[in-house]
């Protein structure tokens, strides 16, 4: 399994954002990105108040958990949603992203994510988590 570093805050903050990838910039998080252009402000916003503070000075209504049983939570940007999960205090890793289409996170999105982190936990126990490094931080 590979994680990329994304930044969306031009300081050091309080939280590091990965996100689960097949390749540099080869993700379901940024095939949603491409995806939905129109809403890559809001997205971004989120990212960028998410790295600043961190998850739990987030307000509610910016990022909250999505399946407390299994530790998924979900950064809100407008319409838009971005599944995640913490690997302690100070790092949150992305598996996907998707529009809002009602109050309720889809099953399948949740079941997505669940997987990706259980993947994601495993290739940490195993040592074969792979980081791919952003040309700023090579």
């Amino acid at each position: 399994m590979k994680i990329q570093r994304i930044k969306a805050y031009e300081h050091k903050g309080k939280c590091r954002l990965y996100v689960v990838c097949r390749e540099k910039n080869d993700s379901d998080f940024h095939d949603f990105l491409k995806k939905h252009r129109g809403g890559l402000k809001s997205i971004m916003a989120g990212l960028k108040k998410l790295e600043e503070v961190g998850p739990d000075d987030l307000p509610y209504d910016r990022y909250h958990a999505i399946d407390k049983k299994n530790f998924i939570d979900e950064v809100i940007g407008g319409d838009f949603r971005l599944a995640c999960f913490k690997d302690g205090n100070t790092v949150v890793i992305f598996t996907h992203g998707f529009p809002k289409k009602s109050q309720k996170t889809p099953e399948k999105d949740k079941r997505k994510a669940k997987k990706v982190k259980d993947l994601y936990f495993e290739a940490k126990k195993n040592k074969t988590l792979k980081t791919i490094e952003n040309d700023q931080d090579e």
